[in-house]
């Protein structure tokens, strides 16, 4: 069989798959066209995995961030969703369509890991389902002729059914450099969704500052004790001393900007917070020992 017999063959094969994915879309209301949580997290998981295969994203420098939205729309979603029939990824994942309660805006500008990140960490609780329009139209289809009336189009149709807006901003441009992030923001802010920010997790940062206050902890705990075990005297004088330590960085720190003396500000103030809830307990213990 020549080459010319095999395209022949193929084209009505690619015309059929076609056919049905658009039959699919059609079938089902574009406000379904939705994700689940779990869906976005095993989303990151397939991108992490073809990354560390190494067998796409080739070019792409991922940092800690992945690679860009664009990058994953060519090299994962339209394989994949050309392999399973060419509909979308969320209709290749949930073919039956899903509730939106949950509407995700972005501008294609952010990392992959950077998006999902912030997505998940920001999800809101009541919120089931999800409409993000790269998993939620088919990037092997049309989409032009989707969207040629922005006010029936599955963006519009998908926020209108939703209860929230979350809005993904990036590391390179605002969101609303985008016509299509700015005229659903319109219709968010006129529909009275409830509109939400994405913001990346802060538990490192948490931990950390955590971290941070336990040498305070610890000389606070001694302070208290010693206080106790000494005179009185002394622990005032420490309470004094720490609460101009505190007031002295924190009006240095405001007219130079240095963050070391911000730390020396909140340190000061645990080790004087800490201090006397120490000395009552140490001195409860006291007295119950002399009972």
């Amino acid at each position: 069989m020549d080459g010319q017999q095999q395209l022949s063959r193929a084209e009505p094969v690619d015309r059929r798959v076609t056919d049905a994915a658009i039959e699919l879309h059609e079938a089902v209301n574009p406000a379904r066209w939705c994700i689940t949580f779990a869906d976005l997290k095993f989303f990151r998981a397939e991108v992490h995995r073809a990354i560390q295969d190494g067998q796409t994203f080739q070019q792409e420098n991922f940092a800690e961030y992945g690679p860009s939205m664009y990058a994953v729309n060519e090299h994962y979603i339209k394989p994949v969703t050309a392999a399973a029939g060419k509909m979308s990824w969320a209709l290749m994942m949930n073919p039956d369509g899903l509730d939106c309660d949950l509407f995700i805006t972005h501008a294609w500008q952010e990392n992959v890991f950077e998006f999902t990140d912030k997505v998940m960490t920001s999800w809101p609780w009541r919120a089931c389902h999800a409409w993000c329009c790269m998993l939620a139209n088919p990037q092997n289809l049309d989409i032009g002729a989707l969207i040629q009336s922005p006010s029936v189009s599955p963006f519009a149709l998908a926020l209108q059914s939703s209860k929230y807006m979350l809005v993904v901003p990036n590391r390179h441009k605002s969101v609303y450099t985008r016509l299509w992030c700015g005229y659903e923001a319109y219709l968010a802010f006129q529909s009275d969704k409830i509109i939400r920010t994405a913001k990346p997790s802060i538990w490192r940062e948490v931990l950390y500052s955590w971290l941070g206050m336990f040498p305070a902890l610890l000389i606070g705990l001694i302070v208290g004790v010693l206080s106790n075990v000494w005179q009185v005297e002394l622990f005032r004088q420490f309470i004094t001393t720490t609460r101009m330590m505190a007031l002295f960085a924190s009006l240095v720190s405001q007219h130079c900007g240095q963050n070391w003396l911000c730390l020396v500000a909140n340190h000061a103030t645990w080790w004087q917070g800490i201090g006397p809830i120490l000395l009552v307990t140490a001195g409860g213990l006291g007295q119950l020992e002399a009972e």
